[in-house]
């Protein structure tokens, strides 16, 4: 549970900041749409291709299924 916690923590804080810096009005609304755009389209798909590349299961774990 802690693990899967770390691994997506990084996104979150991504779109964390970008709110952060658009209320501090260091950064526009065109640019934080930007930041949550990458953070979205690249960022959760990597993830996701990350957690199935590092997976310690295997494909005949579930051939219940």
């Amino acid at each position: 549970m802690f693990q899967t916690l770390l691994s997506i923590a990084p996104l979150f804080i991504l779109i964390v900041l970008g709110r952060i810096l658009y209320q501090l009005k260091i950064a526009d609304i065109t640019w934080v749409n930007i930041f949550n755009a990458f953070t979205l389209k690249i960022g959760f798909p990597a993830l996701i291709f990350s957690a199935i590349y590092h997976s310690q299961k295997s494909i005949l774990d579930y051939k219940n299924i």
